[in-house]
């Protein structure tokens, strides 16, 4: 998702995305763009637009896929409260596809994992990659029918039927590649301001939790706050990935 964010964040800076626009604006396709939509793409990056965590477009059938994923309905009101949920990566993957033709994978390595030097990461799954660490086992399954994913294939059940590479993930990456993205988000070296200032600045602050567009931020009632005994500051974002890894960045401690 951090990845997702980043290029939606290119491509804001480049002036090709509006965060304050209705996402269905790039989006005609979703049933919300006949509906006079208000939920913004910045609303999908904060998990703040109304959409809850359902996956009514968990399905292996390519076409009943994206129809499902086009009709799915926020269960409330845009900006009420936060609520994690996969299908706001997903609309934000496709938006990039959209402005650059290209599939995540092919997009990420030309505007952000070439720029920063990331020669180990894809969007791809890796199983078979004699340099793939699988330890410990996956165990996650959707339906007692469903085997286990292994590290390596894409672990969210909706991303691992997806004919291409899909926002929410999962990207495969290793500890040097992960560090000199997040180093530079520390250091703002490689992009225009609009990109850093957009992932590192408050968007969203209710119902307990602040979020940046794409990350976690420090609140009271946060998922976040479990981190405070490494005394980030109330700068810092943050990003804890399903199967164990977890990525921070503080610019007030000079932490990455």
């Amino acid at each position: 998702k951090t990845q997702t964010a980043s290029l939606c964040a290119l491509l804001y800076a480049a002036g090709r995305l509006d965060p304050d626009a209705p996402f269905t604006e790039y989006l005609p396709e979703h049933v919300l763009a006949k509906e006079n939509c208000k939920i913004t793409v910045r609303d999908l990056a904060t998990h703040s637009g109304g959409f809850d965590n359902a996956k009514p477009y968990a399905t292996p059938d390519p076409v009943k896929y994206f129809e499902r994923l086009y009709g799915k309905r926020p269960v409330r009101p845009r900006g009420e409260k936060f609520c994690y949920a996969c299908s706001n990566f997903v609309y934000l993957g496709l938006i990039v596809e959209k402005l650059t033709g290209l599939d995540l994978d092919a997009a990420a390595r030309k505007m952000l994992w070439g720029p920063l030097g990331m020669a180990h990461t894809t969007w791809n799954t890796v199983v078979g990659n004699p340099d793939a660490v699988e330890f410990p086992e996956s165990t996650y399954r959707w339906c007692e029918s469903d085997p286990p994913r292994r590290i390596g294939e894409h672990n969210d059940v909706c991303a691992h039927w997806a004919p291409r590479p899909m926002g929410n993930g999962s990207c495969f990456s290793t500890a040097s590649d992960m560090q000199r993205f997040c180093t530079d988000l520390l250091r703002r070296e490689k992009f225009p301001k609009a990109y850093y200032d957009l992932l590192l600045t408050p968007s969203f602050a209710g119902d307990g939790h602040r979020r940046s567009f794409g990350w976690e931020m420090t609140a009271p009632s946060s998922s976040f706050s479990d981190w405070t005994p490494t005394r980030f500051s109330d700068a810092a974002v943050c990003h804890s990935g399903w199967t164990g890894p977890a990525i921070a960045v503080d610019p007030r401690r000079d932490f990455a």
